[in-house]
């Protein structure tokens, strides 16, 4: 399905690599694991949005992170969770590979 200029996928499974332009809804009763895209420019985006029980987990790889706010997360080995069933969040890439922002979120995200 597409909206807003975005590809969107239902992920009924536990785990998702991400890519970039892409929204992703987390429809399982059981936790969903995704995977921030490795290669991203800056602007690039992916927008994660809560429907399943089991809620969703963000994590990356060598020398990423995830900002939120003035928090940061682990580099490499850190992560970003929903807290309640519907949460969301849109991550922007604000350098190149490597770092991506909490641009707009709904809920409370722990981050890691």
């Amino acid at each position: 399905a597409t909206g807003g200029g975005f590809t969107w996928t239902d992920v009924t499974g536990t785990s998702q690599a991400m890519s970039v332009s892409n929204g992703y809804v987390a429809d399982n009763a059981s936790q969903v694991a995704f995977t921030l895209p490795t290669t991203a420019a800056i602007g690039d985006t992916v927008i994660l949005v809560g429907k399943g029980a089991g809620g969703w987990k963000v994590t990356y790889t060598t020398s990423q992170q995830i900002i939120l706010g003035s928090t940061s997360s682990t580099v490499t080995s850190g992560s970003i969770t929903s807290t309640n069933q519907y949460d969301s969040v849109t991550l922007t890439c604000i350098t190149a590979n490597n770092v991506f922002a909490c641009r707009a979120v709904q809920g409370n995200i722990t981050i890691a």
